[in-house]
């Protein structure tokens, strides 16, 4: 949903940048972040360490849904989102 948005609000919102219309003259520093992962962490965190290099940067928001989305059970934000819930 975005920032600060959505079922992940409690830890800063999300979108995957997959997801996203990215402006590179604006973001192209921040690109780089997409490949990244800490030292064994699983490869998905990529898309996270992008989604906060650009968070606070300017952005526009859109209402309506545009994207239908699903994440798999087994996915980590799973994990994130039921943690964000018990620490609120």
């Amino acid at each position: 949903m975005g920032v600060d948005r959505g079922r992940f609000a409690p830890v800063g919102g999300f979108v995957d940048p997959n997801c996203l219309m990215i402006d590179k003259r604006r973001a192209g520093r921040a690109l780089g972040r997409w490949s990244e992962t800490p030292n064994g962490a699983v490869a998905s965190t990529a898309d996270r360490n992008l989604f906060q290099a650009i968070r606070q940067g300017p952005h526009g928001v859109v209402e309506a849904a545009t994207v239908r989305y699903f994440i798999r059970p087994n996915n980590i934000l799973h994990r994130l989102f039921q943690q964000a819930k018990a620490d609120a």
